[in-house]
């Protein structure tokens, strides 16, 4: 299986979301450089019901087999890609493996905003 490897990165100057086609012609200078003033989101490799690519620091909608609704944030943490609250009983992430595994659980997967353009949506 292919893996995609793609970043974004929220400007905080221009409070700005900069997509991957506008990092990607200067990538080394935005992910191996970075600083103060932008912070670089990975790309999951997954995309959502609508086909929009899931992103840390997104915000999504989720809706479980007993049509549930949640509001939860996808983070980095332990090299692994999780849902806030869907992790492991210390609240890191959880294996690779066990990601999928419990995304599978979920019937919908929506990106509504992210923690820099959204942040009211988890309260």
């Amino acid at each position: 299986m292919k893996r995609i490897i793609k970043f974004r990165a929220w400007d905080k100057k221009t409070e700005k979301m900069r997509g991957w086609e506008d990092i990607s012609r200067n990538w080394a200078m935005f992910i191996l450089e970075g600083d103060d003033n932008t912070e670089i989101m990975q790309f999951t490799g997954l995309l959502d019901k609508n086909g929009k690519e899931i992103y840390e620091g997104d915000i999504i909608k989720t809706k479980d087999n007993f049509n549930e609704e949640n509001i939860k944030e996808v983070v980095y943490d332990q090299d692994a890609f999780c849902i806030t609250g869907v992790g492991r009983k210390d609240g890191g992430c959880p294996p690779d493996a066990e990601w999928f595994q419990r995304l599978s659980g979920l019937r919908e997967i929506e990106v509504i905003g992210n923690i820099y353009e959204s942040k009211h949506l988890l309260k």
